[in-house]
């Protein structure tokens, strides 16, 4: 009986070697959206304007606060048969106190409330930018690695086209030239593989850059026949950055509020019971009071300088909304046109295709019949490769004018569905 140790043995190099996971489009744009440090520092800035956020609404409170002394006098001071000093004070006091008008806290509590909308809105145009990278990182890897697969079957026809031209030479059928003419193309073949395979590796680094991947490997990706941003919601109203946009000028809006309302005046209500020893004031030695306290500044110069800076504020935002709105409708338009010239150009590509496959066909038998030398092969072959890396980059210019779009009309900005994440190891 065959020992079963060699096919154990090949099904576990097979199962070691074959990839564990694949990353999908969709996986890779959310884990450079949330899995990263980039997608951390988002979440940590969000938290941090919900804490500040939370410190100025805690200003509507009352404040509650206790204290206690202990004093060591020079001396201790009687009056009759009553000490009115003595020689070791010592007193507690509790004191709570509120404010009954204090526009400012107003004015801040809304300011920090607005800040939060502007920094959840950041964070969600920051995620679609990342996605954005990520995609684009995605569909540059498969493209190399289509031009690393056309420039390695050019180099297996180079080669045989060489090794036909010179067994033709050798025996007398073919000239020196045959020959010179496809080594040539091998060596340019070969080169192009390398060209293509160090693309393909730069594109592989950037992509497990972006997604947090130490190693991306192209036998793991795995494109959809429908990309993410095709067969998802549709675009919104505003995309993210807009958005973003406009809650900083709702915050620019708050802090000008703000301002006005430094000029009004506060009223605050302070109430604070004593204890300590027994005094005049106080025989049993606890004592109370109630403090009703109205603060107006007439005047303060620094005040309207402030309100100042507030309105400049408002009018940059408005400034900075107008000119993103006419830069992302420059760059729809551009992009769109860039996307019907790159479809067209994809037709073509594919019927170049057609045409070199043909052309090859035809050299190779009108070389087994004698009728064309070695050179006409050679020269369709390198018509045929060069048609094919057109095809290649004319997918990607596709691909990359639709992803670019997509995130131009905020259809990254919501997050995709990812596959299971691969085990850990």
């Amino acid at each position: 009986m065959p020992s079963p140790f060699p096919a154990l043995v090949a099904l576990l190099s097979a199962l070691l070697a074959a990839p564990a996971w694949a990353l999908t489009l969709a996986e890779a744009m959310e884990r450079a959206a949330e899995n990263t440090e980039a997608g951390a520092l988002l979440r940590a800035e969000t938290e941090r304007s919900e804490a500040l956020s939370r410190a100025a609404r805690a200003g509507y409170l009352p404040r509650l606060s206790a204290s206690a002394t202990l004093t060591r006098n020079d001396t201790e001071i009687r009056l009759g048969d009553r000490v009115t000093t003595q020689l070791y004070d010592a007193s507690a006091a509790l004191t709570a106190s509120a404010d009954l008008f204090r526009a400012q806290v107003v004015g801040q509590a809304r300011s920090a409330t607005r800040e939060v909308d502007v920094q959840r809105a950041r964070a969600r145009a920051e995620r679609g930018a990342l996605r954005h990278a990520a995609a684009e990182a995605y569909l540059r890897a498969l493209a190399a690695g289509r031009n690393v697969e056309a420039a390695r079957e050019a180099r297996r026809s180079a080669s045989e086209t060489l090794a036909e031209a010179a067994a033709r030479e050798a025996t007398g059928f073919g000239v020196r030239a045959d020959v010179a003419r496809p080594r040539l193309a091998l060596v340019e073949a070969q080169t192009a593989e390398e060209d293509a395979s160090a693309a393909l590796e730069d594109a592989l680094l950037a992509l497990g850059y972006l997604t947090g991947h130490e190693e991306v490997r192209l036998e793991t990706l795995d494109l959809p026949s429908t990309l993410p941003w095709e067969a998802g919601a549709a675009a919104p109203e505003r995309p993210a950055l807009l958005v973003s946009l406009d809650a900083q000028r709702q915050l620019s809006e708050a802090r000008l509020g703000a301002q006005w309302l430094d000029f009004f005046p506060s009223a605050a209500l302070q109430g604070q019971m004593h204890f300590g020893r027994s005094s005049l004031r106080a025989p049993e030695g606890r004592w109370w009071a109630l403090t009703l306290q109205l603060s107006w500044v007439l005047f303060d110069g620094a005040r309207y300088g402030r309100l100042d800076a507030a309105r400049a504020e408002v009018a940059l935002s408005d400034l900075r909304i107008a000119q993103e709105e006419r830069r992302t409708s420059h760059e729809r338009q551009r992009r769109a046109r860039a996307l019907r010239r790159a479809l067209a150009q994809e037709l073509l590509a594919d019927e170049a295709i057609e045409v070199a496959e043909e052309n090859r066909r035809l050299a190779a038998e009108r070389l087994a019949a004698g009728v064309v030398t070695a050179l006409d092969l050679t020269l369709a072959e390198e018509a045929l490769f060069r048609a094919r890396v057109r095809r290649s980059l004319a997918t990607l210019d596709r691909q990359l004018a639709d992803l670019a779009l997509a995130y131009l009309e905020g259809r990254l900005d919501a997050p995709f569905a990812p596959s299971p994440s691969p085990p850990q190891r």
